[in-house]
């Protein structure tokens, strides 16, 4: 199987709209016309009625196309993406097809670094899909999705998924005061009688450690704001998120 990437219909060849054509006849049950205008539908409505940042994501199985979803920029918050239009052919289903072409949006989105969260409508109703997007770690808002202009059922509900990314530290003259509130807001959760002094002490000593090729320390980014940190810390490797 191959997964393929792909952010514009406006060169897409005449093989494989038949291709895109056929996957949604079978899928939504679709006839031969509006299939392909099904196929044609994104170029025409996301880019001119939205001016939105797309892409979509495609799995084939030799020359045929056995699965497919989009992933769309919201209009008025560059920080949020939204899954939709997710589908299988139904041989093709509980083979992993799903999550992989999951897993290539999250790939995608890493390359965007203000990128917080993405989104998905999922029905109340169906285990498969929740099952899912909580093993990728989405939680449920209990709220509608409100993409702009998008029609949901009501017996859906948004499933968000947090976008962190880890990184090494920075190396600048102002490294120990970017993670210090961080640093600190994480040594208050261990309970332990530690003073400020010895916190300052030993965040400087993990700074120096990693700059010199250690791995004891990371930034987690939220988007381009720092949310946490991973460390090494007494022997364990921690991931911590400050929640404000």
């Amino acid at each position: 199987m191959k997964i393929v990437v792909r952010d514009s219909h406006r060169n897409l060849k005449k093989f494989d709209k038949v291709l895109l054509a056929d996957f949604f006849r079978e899928v939504k049950g679709m006839n031969k016309e509006d299939s392909f205008s099904q196929v044609m539908f994104c170029s025409e409505y996301f880019e001119y009625e939205f001016a939105v940042k797309w892409f979509e994501v495609i799995a084939y199985e030799g020359f045929r196309v056995v699965g497919y979803l989009r992933c769309l920029r919201f209009p008025d918050n560059a920080t949020k993406w939204y899954i939709g239009d997710v589908n299988v052919r139904k041989t093709y289903r509980r083979k992993g097809i799903a999550s992989k072409m999951y897993e290539t949006v999250f790939e995608v989105l890493d390359r965007y670094c203000d990128a917080k969260c993405v989104c998905a409508s999922v029905s109340k109703e169906n285990a498969i899909s929740i099952a899912l997007h909580k093993k990728f770690g989405f939680t449920d808002t209990y709220s509608p999705c409100t993409f702009k202009n998008f029609w949901f059922d009501p017996k859906e509900s948004e499933f968000d998924k947090l976008l962190y990314k880890i990184y090494p530290i920075p190396d600048t003259d102002n490294t120990f005061d970017f993670l210090w509130p961080v640093f600190e807001s994480f040594i208050k959760t261990k309970n332990e009688n530690v003073s400020e002094e010895e916190a300052r002490k030993m965040l400087n000593d993990l700074i120096a450690d990693s700059l010199l090729g250690g791995s004891s320390l990371n930034a987690i980014f939220l988007g381009n704001d720092l949310a946490g940190i991973k460390l090494n810390y007494k022997g364990n490797t921690e991931e911590y998120i400050k929640h404000d």
